[in-house]
């Protein structure tokens, strides 16, 4: 199916919520408010990509969704017989959180890649937009979302000149917001106030660089290629892999241009802070591997 009427393609990923780092119903709570909330803009595609959905009845709930608000999607469905192929030697739980670093990642770094498949999906979105005639491809992590001001911002200063777009990031949680502050007036005097994290990314369709796909979820994925492109920020800190085989990426001569903001939706989860959120995501990739063991048994 082409596009060529529509020059911006905001394509979000919905994957596996992780237990202990997300609210159980964390994606389906945000996906609702966005489709219910987020403005339709002007020129513009919206899709949504499944990505290795496990959970039956959260991917039945996520596609009734997008159904009732006419949305398209793409399943990128989880495979059982893929998954087998992966190491089945867990250990316990009360194990598993007293190993080290390195030791957790070696034990799920298959899993993570398989399950999770985090830039493996955004590559896949990065094709999609440009096998489908658009100009620009917004690769969005489920829980973003952008206001009309703030789209409106990024797409009437776009210099045609950039490959990349690099768009701030601002947390609700940071100050404990709930979404709803966005559908109040002076919510740009609250989001001012937030502090800038790690950001998404809009890739040109004549943009050459991807995500590094054997980089799993946790080990700073989408901060590689922050800092890959050169672009500074607190991220460009993150890059330890322990043990892995990947070596950070540096490219000359990048021609970015960072614009505007996107909000990260609320977690659901007390839990989930940033201190914190790198034992709790393999600690939740742990949770839902043992949970496809004992279903599939």
């Amino acid at each position: 199916m082409n596009h060529f009427n529509k020059k911006y393609l905001i394509i979000r990923i919905l994957g596996n919520d992780l237990e202990g780092l997300h609210g159980n119903n964390q994606t389906i709570k945000n996906l609702e408010f966005t489709l219910k909330n987020e403005y339709m803009f002007n020129d513009s595609k919206k899709i949504f990509i499944l990505n290795r959905i496990v959970s039956i009845e959260k991917k039945r709930q996520i596609i009734n969704l997008l159904n009732n608000y006419n949305f398209e999607f793409i399943d990128l469905p989880f495979n059982i017989d893929e998954f087998n192929k992966l190491p089945k030697n867990m250990p316990s739980l009360s194990e598993y959180k007293n190993y080290d670093r390195k030791k957790m990642i070696k034990v799920l770094e298959k899993h993570n890649l398989y399950l999770i498949n985090n830039n493996g999906c955004r590559n896949y979105c990065i094709s999609y937009g440009k096998k489908n005639g658009y100009k620009w491809i917004f690769v969005l992590d489920s829980n973003s979302f952008f206001t009309k001001e703030a789209f409106e911002n990024i797409v009437n200063n776009i210099d045609d000149n950039s490959d990349y777009l690099i768009i701030p990031q601002k947390r609700l949680k940071d100050d404990n917001l709930s979404n709803d502050i966005l559908l109040t007036k002076d919510y740009e005097n609250q989001i001012n106030r937030l502090p800038i994290q790690e950001p998404q990314i809009a890739f040109k369709n004549t943009s050459k660089i991807m995500f590094n796909s054997n980089i799993p979820y946790g080990l700073a994925p989408k901060a590689e290629l922050l800092n890959a492109l050169n672009v500074s920020g607190e991220w460009c800190n993150w890059m330890y892999f322990y043990g892995l085989n990947i070596k950070p990426r540096k490219f000359k001569n990048i021609n970015f241009k960072k614009l505007s903001y996107i909000i990260r939706l609320s977690p659901f989860n007390n839990n989930n802070d940033i201190k914190n959120n790198w034992k709790l995501r393999w600690i939740g990739i742990y949770l839902l591997v043992k949970y496809i063991l004992d279903t599939y048994k």
